[in-house]
């Protein structure tokens, strides 16, 4: 991608789309990758056997899962200037599926049709904003 500055410093058109357009399909992904976890882990089994201590309670695993996704991202917001493209990408997509697993309680909650819809109409959202800023426009 090309930057082109106008005079006054200001990114043109073109970096603001193309920002937008990787933003948006990035959020797709991330939407994507939690849901299908969410999906997966959201079974009375699969809390069971692995939030639910042998006496009953909530064991450690739930408590590392639920704040796991706010140490990643204080460590991502101070650690990203130093950290490769690669590196940030990857913990990205780890975040994504933190998510999803700290959500998928919700599955226990709220029937799969309601939170497939509401998964889906966000993704549609992030993807139809990510197809929308990739379309031809007259110059």
């Amino acid at each position: 991608m090309s930057y082109q500055v106008h005079e006054r410093n200001d990114f043109t058109k073109e970096i603001s789309s193309e920002f937008l357009k990787s933003v948006y399909g990035y959020m797709f992904s991330a939407l994507a990758i939690s849901g299908i976890i969410a999906y997966f882990a959201g079974t009375p089994a699969f809390f069971k056997e692995w939030f639910v201590s042998a006496s009953g309670g909530i064991s450690p695993m739930f408590y590392i899962v639920a704040f796991a996704p706010v140490a990643l991202g204080w460590f991502i917001q101070g650690a990203y200037n130093r950290l490769s493209l690669g590196a940030l990408m990857f913990l990205f997509v780890v975040y994504s599926a933190l998510m999803g697993l700290s959500l998928s309680v919700v599955f226990l909650a709220y029937s799969e049709a309601t939170i497939a819809s509401t998964f889906f109409i966000s993704a549609g959202a992030f993807g139809g904003m990510a197809i929308w800023g990739i379309r031809p426009r007259p110059i």
